[in-house]
């Protein structure tokens, strides 16, 4: 559709989709080299990045896992263990961030 020069509106309102969603995708996933919208690679670069996300590790070792599993166990909640852990674990980290 964009071959065809159509807008970003109308591309999204075929597809359903928003239009700023729509209007991301080129710009996330166009060859750097030519600044070209390619489909097929552009569907392999978001298989790339799905692999990638579905590998990264949560806890980056097992004292902060066990860490983190011993203060759920005793109510704490995600927020309170990040805050908390660098003061009981000096050295340690987590991301407070939510991956869901």
């Amino acid at each position: 559709m964009l071959i065809e020069k159509k807008s970003l509106g109308e591309i999204a309102k075929a597809l359903g989709r928003s239009k700023s969603t729509v209007s991301l995708e080129p710009k996330r996933n166009s060859t750097p080299e030519y600044r070209l919208y390619m489909s097929h690679r552009a569907h392999g670069r978001a298989e790339e990045r799905k692999k990638q996300t579905d590998t990264h590790q949560r806890l980056k070792n097992e004292r902060i896992e066990a860490y983190v599993r011993s203060m759920l166990k005793d109510g704490w909640s995600p927020e309170l263990i990040a805050g908390r852990i660098e003061i009981d674990q000096p050295g340690l980290s987590i991301s407070r961030a939510s991956n869901n």
